[in-house]
Order: C-alpha cells, then structure tokens, then sequence
C-alpha cells in the first residue's frame, strides 16, 4: 500500500510528523491483506526516542491524571493517581516498597476520554475526560497519512500485557459507528496478533507485530474476531533497552516483561466526531 502518495493529506509538515515521535512517512511500511479487507499494518513508523515517548506517556502520565480510570482504581483509590506522585513515581524507584511494586505489575489497562464500562459494555456520556491532545494528533495524523482523512480520537484503552499475558478472540463492537476506523498501536515486546472474519468460524491470520508497529481497523476490519494469544519473550528492541541513560533505567525494566497497546477508538456514539 502506498504511504505519502500525493492522494494522502500533504498539509502536514515534517516537523509535525517528527513532534510526534514518528519517522518520515516514505520510510514507513504499509501492509493490507486481502484475507482481512480493511486491515492496514503499519511497520517503521516510530523513531526510537518516539517510543521511549508513548511509553512514558503510558505509564507515567495516563495512570496517574486523576480524571482517567484504571483496573486498580475501584480497589485502590487514591494510589495510582497523582496524589502521592502516581504508582509510576513511586513503584519506579529503587526503593520502592513491595505493595507499590505490586500495584504496578496488576495493573492492566487505562481508560481515556470516554470511559468503557466492563461491566455493562457501553459507553455513557457522564462518563467522560479531556482525550489527550498529543494522542489525539497522533492518531489524527496518521490517519491522514494513510489516506483516511481526518480522525477524531474519542476512547482509548491502554493495555498492559506481560509476558503470560492473552487476550481471547472478540470483537470490538461497543462504539455505534462501526465504520470508524480503529488504531492499535504497540510498545514494548512484541506479540502474535491473530484476526479472521465477523464469525468464530474464519480462520484467522496470525502476524508478527512489533514494537512501533500500528494497526488500523477499517471496513470489514473492523468487525473481525481479533485475540492475542501470545506475548514473546526478549524480543525487546534495542531502542527501548538500557543505554546507561538512568532516566530510562526503570522503563526498561518494565519493558523486559511487558508489551503496552495503546487502543483508539471513534463514532463512540455516533458519526465520528459526535460526542
């Protein structure tokens, strides 16, 4: 598939593709597959430094804003979010204590802007924060990119999976437009994505994704049954290890057991954009 062809949104700079912590778009790898019509895999998009900057947006900032929600929160008010520095802030150090060290292995997702009620499926409007800006440009851009057109990032899910870690076949079908693109992008070890057709019975496809590696949901796509049955084990890249900078030291610990998705959605009731 063609990246940056002049049928692509040629209004965005390099500067604001680089701001992002994506590389140019020629040097990116774009993948379609005719098994899953709509599915776009998209490889060599993130520079390095780019994905020290997702991880820590992941694990530092979204956690811990006091609007998000967390899988700890219901348990564990007041502990992962900003009072007290945030879990990362504390469960990072040297000397954290046992119980935060804990509490940052059991954490398993992060909810932004709308927020997904596991329990019921649905979203509500009550249930709302501020998306973050940075992650909405960046899902914004690449969705220009790629020939899409503008995207208005309305959910995400951040996913935290370690090396035991699966994720059973679903499908995504809690937002009302179904036509709105979905983007999946990965951090950390890499993993084995399986994704088929709308019923049980399509033989998936198993890829390979990567650290940096981002997949868009559209069309049929977005319908299919997708899983992640494995997590793979040192196949942390090189960027993301330790280079002796301190300030990375414990992101990369983390890393060394752990694969990060950040998951966005939009048309969450309605027409993309509507909320």
């Amino acid at each position: 598939m063609p990246v940056g062809s002049p049928a692509h949104d040629l209004s965005l700079t390099a500067t604001d593709v680089a701001a992002l912590g994506l590389k140019p778009v020629g040097e990116w790898q774009a993948l379609t597959l005719p098994k899953v019509p709509g599915l776009i895999v998209v490889t060599n998009a993130f520079t390095d430094q780019g994905q020290r900057h997702w991880v820590r947006q992941c694990l530092e900032r979204y956690p811990s804003q006091n609007s998000n929600r967390t899988n700890l929160h219901a348990h564990h008010p007041g502990t992962v979010t900003t009072d007290g520095g945030g879990l990362w802030a504390r469960a990072s150090k040297p000397d954290a204590v046992p119980p935060d060290k804990e509490l940052l292995h059991r954490l398993r997702w992060t909810t932004l802007g709308f927020h997904y009620d596991w329990t019921r499926k649905i979203y509500t409007r009550e249930a709302h924060s501020a998306f973050p800006e940075d992650l909405q440009r960046l899902c914004d851009t690449c969705s220009r990119l790629l020939g899409l057109g503008p995207y208005s990032a309305e959910a995400a899910i951040v996913n935290y999976y370690h090396e035991r870690s699966t994720l059973a076949g679903h499908t995504d079908h809690s937002e009302r437009n179904q036509s709105a693109p979905l983007f999946s992008f990965s951090f950390g070890l890499s993993a084995v994505f399986m994704i088929g057709g709308n019923t049980k019975q399509t033989v998936p496809v198993p890829l390979w994704l990567r650290s940096g590696d981002f997949v868009v949901m559209t069309a049929q796509a977005r319908q299919a049954y997708h899983a992640v049955p494995k997590i793979v084990s040192n196949t942390l890249p090189p960027g993301l290890t330790d280079d002796g900078e301190a300030a990375w030291a414990p992101f990369h610990a983390y890393l060394s057991d752990a694969r990060i998705n950040i998951n966005v959605r939009s048309g969450v009731f309605g027409d993309a954009g509507d909320s």
